[in-house]
């Protein structure tokens, strides 16, 4: 029957409840353990742990004045709370038990141990942070200082998931995202980019700065500053097959810079074949397409104002006239169809595209102008 799992749910907390309280650390460990397993069959059973109080005594374990737990313990703590972080919240995940939990996670991401950072670091990539007293709370306990920090450590898992960390947080408002960018995050991120091979690192950490360069303003400078533009268009020639998540991340990335650049000098490193052939190949109709659309509507005159003849004839070579033209003809997404229309347009105005027609060029040179 539907009351089955749940009758068999409220025995089984009722028997583990009292096993969290162990003097013996293997037996809290292995109460744990199976609350991890029960928690993430479902948002029911997640609720149904949170009713019975277990998680709250999980977390009490770690507040000022508790004895120090053994390093396993810790570890299978923070595995129930990643657990518990995988479902939306409910009415049993209030904004007090919301609290404490931001609270604790921010404290087990201080660990020294790299089971508790990855699985506090994934728990925290899970929920939603759109509310500022949630937000604040994370503030206060330091986490971005902290997850900065582990952004530049030697374990490529620990790069990953503190990145995902942190751009789940910072993206949730822009309060967070101004937050995190005391902590100086783009020299780290530039560094994590510069890696020879392609990893998830990198992938987080372009989608970490594509939400910084969506940002706009000073931030977009210091992104360039930093030299990451050589390294997103490296990025976009990342094989297909084991790096192609990276490649579209990189992409996103330039999409970015190309929509928010406010000089065309924040475009020179752009305007060369790899970058070109990298972005045209995008050009399909999906919502990729975005990115590849800003950055050949903004390259065009950019080249142009920086005298850079040779890029109108990249974009031929690249197939960019045809795919403009596939995509204003074929995709069903109307904004998307308008926008390579338009593009598509631009660029049959001259059969070689080697120079623009006065329309486009005056067109974006007032985007410069205005900073858009």
């Amino acid at each position: 029957s539907e009351r089955a799992p749940t009758a068999l749910g409220a025995s089984a907390m009722a028997r583990l409840a009292p096993l969290l309280k162990d003097e013996t650390s293997s037996v809290r460990e292995q109460a744990m353990t199976i609350l991890s397993n029960v928690a993430r069959t479902s948002q029911d059973m997640r609720d149904m742990i949170l009713a019975s109080g277990g998680v709250n005594f999980v977390m009490s374990m770690f507040q000022g004045g508790q004895s120090p737990q053994p390093v396993p313990v810790v570890r299978k703590a923070a595995l129930l709370l990643h657990a518990v972080c995988c479902w939306p919240p409910s009415q049993e995940m209030g904004d007090a038990v919301m609290k404490r939990l931001l609270h604790t996670l921010s404290l087990l991401t201080m660990s020294n141990d790299e089971g508790v950072i990855v699985e506090s670091c994934r728990a925290l990539s899970c929920l939603e942070h759109r509310s500022p007293h949630n937000l604040a709370v994370l503030l206060v306990s330091g986490v971005f200082e902290r997850l900065v920090f582990l952004f530049a450590q030697p374990s490529s898992e620990v790069c990953t998931v503190s990145v995902s960390a942190a751009r789940a947080i910072a993206c949730g408002s822009e309060t967070g995202l101004q937050a995190l960018l005391l902590q100086e995050p783009i020299p780290v991120l530039k560094d994590i980019l510069a890696a020879e091979d392609a990893s998830c690192a990198q992938r987080e950490a372009c989608a970490l700065l594509t939400a910084i360069l969506t940002l706009g303003g000073p931030h977009v400078e210091e992104v360039v500053a930093a030299g990451c533009v050589p390294l997103f268009v490296r990025l976009l020639t990342a094989d297909a097959e084991e790096g192609g998540e990276v490649q579209l991340a990189a992409a996103r990335a330039v999409g970015a810079l190309s929509r928010k650049c406010t000089r065309p000098e924040q475009m020179a490193d752009l305007l060369v074949a790899e970058c070109v052939s990298g972005m045209v190949s995008l050009l399909q109709p999906s919502s990729i397409s975005w990115a590849s659309l800003d950055f050949v509507e903004k390259a065009l005159p950019s080249a142009e104002m920086l005298g850079t003849t040779r890029f109108a004839a990249l974009l031929k070579e690249a197939g960019a006239p045809e795919k403009l033209k596939e995509i204003s003809e074929k995709c069903s997404d109307e904004r998307l169809k308008s926008k390579a229309g338009g593009s598509s347009s631009c660029c049959a105005d001259h059969p070689v595209l080697e120079t623009l027609s006065a329309q486009f060029k005056v067109k974006f040179s007032t985007c410069f102008r205005e900073g858009l």
